[in-house]
């Protein structure tokens, strides 16, 4: 096993590292961003960042291990050595095209959507799947230590087993509306009766 994991950050905005700067969003989540949730693990050497929006650079500290920015995957050197690739930025492009640009990643964090449509996610899904990478999707409710206190049918155990669950999100199902599909299959398990719309 590897002592150290190099890390390429790919998209530079405030879900990847402007919310640190904003001090309501850290009262309630006191590890804002990726760049924070990366500095967690000290064994994890982010040293590559890309951006097309150079712009976003300008409020990168200068104390950080970043040697690399680029607008794109081809101005980072050493692609083949980086091993966990976070991608959080919007699928403007086909992010398994990213993803394919790290030939050797071993772990890959994916902001939502995860792709343009239901079948790009699901092609990313295969290529991951195929090539043994471990990936995660970007629910910050996963890691909220709340919320797994009421996992494993504890909540059934304070509120009985719910008749029904009503889920109310802004900024589409496969953005915002994802966080809480994912939230009520953590609090309450899968799906088993699908009903299409």
């Amino acid at each position: 096993m590897k002592k150290f994991y190099r890390a390429c950050l790919v998209g530079f905005g405030k879900i990847a590292y402007g919310y640190q700067r904003n001090e309501n969003y850290i009262k309630e989540f006191p590890v804002p961003t990726h760049y924070n949730a990366i500095q967690e693990f000290h064994n994890i050497n982010l040293d590559s960042i890309i951006d097309p929006d150079t712009s976003v650079f300008k409020n990168l500290k200068k104390d950080t291990q970043i040697k690399y920015i680029g607008k794109n995957p081809e101005e980072i050197p050493n692609k083949e050595e980086i091993d966990i690739l976070i991608i959080s930025c919007p699928p403007v492009k086909n992010k398994l095209d990213l993803i394919k640009s790290f030939p050797n990643i071993k772990g890959l964090i994916l902001e939502k959507p995860i792709g343009r449509s239901i079948s790009e996610s699901k092609e990313i899904a295969r290529y991951v799947k195929l090539n043994n990478i471990n990936a995660q999707v970007s629910y910050l409710r996963r890691f909220d230590n709340y919320v797994l206190s009421l996992c494993n049918k504890k909540i059934k155990g304070l509120i009985g087993n719910p008749q029904s669950i009503q889920i109310i999100y802004g900024n589409g199902i496969m953005n915002n509306g994802s966080h809480m599909i994912d939230l009520v299959r953590m609090l309450f398990g899968e799906f088993h009766n699908k009903i299409k719309a």
